[in-house]
């Protein structure tokens, strides 16, 4: 490895949007996200230094600008014994219920490039049913996945064409905001990234 990035972010959506954004721009491996809870998820990216020095300046302007709080940093060598860190096999949160670290699959079964993905994040579980049944009411989407990252903060993801998906997110984000939980995010990638595609998850 010759450079190690990391970047968390603190919203599972704007870590998403900014994953994408990075490993498309810059030529570095998206390695894993690790979620922790109040702080986010935690971006692992890896290449040649002068690349990751790229992904990690563009992966902070897109949080800036998503206005999601964010910790970055690049080691350039980074020490041998320190990969048992950075790339722990997943465990299974008793907490969250779902593995971590996660990791792309080497299958990829949402491999239909011309589909969009839309997120709507929440703190707390019934606003985000809430916004998926207005997402799947809305347009003609399909459910991929929730994620949650703890502190209540909860992702539903849902795939379609660009148009569909943003008719939804934009339900799902109404329905969310006329519920008791708190908004979080909402976000559409209309061409999401095969490596991001791999590590969504399936339900």
């Amino acid at each position: 490895m010759s450079a190690l990035g990391l970047l968390e972010v603190r919203t599972f959506t704007a870590s998403i949007v900014v994953a994408d954004l990075i490993t498309k721009a810059a030529g570095v491996e998206l390695l894993n996200l690790e979620l922790n809870d109040l702080y986010g998820t935690l971006l692992r990216v890896t290449g040649e230094t002068s690349a990751v020095q790229v992904a990690i300046a563009a992966g902070e302007a897109a949080a800036t600008q998503l206005g999601a709080a964010f910790t970055g940093t690049v080691v350039p060598r980074p020490a041998a014994d320190g990969r048992r860190f950075n790339q722990a096999p997943p465990v299974v949160s008793w907490l969250l219920g779902a593995p971590d670290p996660l990791y792309p699959r080497p299958e990829d079964d949402m491999a239909d490039q011309g589909k969009a993905l839309g997120f709507v994040e929440t703190q707390g579980v019934t606003a985000c049913y809430e916004a998926l049944d207005a997402m799947l009411k809305a347009a003609a989407v399909e459910y991929v996945g929730r994620e949650k990252i703890g502190g209540g903060y909860v992702a539903v993801i849902v795939r379609g064409p660009v148009s569909d998906v943003t008719t939804a997110v934009e339900a799902g984000a109404a329905a969310a905001r006329q519920v008791g939980g708190n908004f979080i995010a909402s976000h559409v990638i209309a061409r999401p990234h095969p490596g991001v595609l791999r590590m969504m998850p399936r339900e």
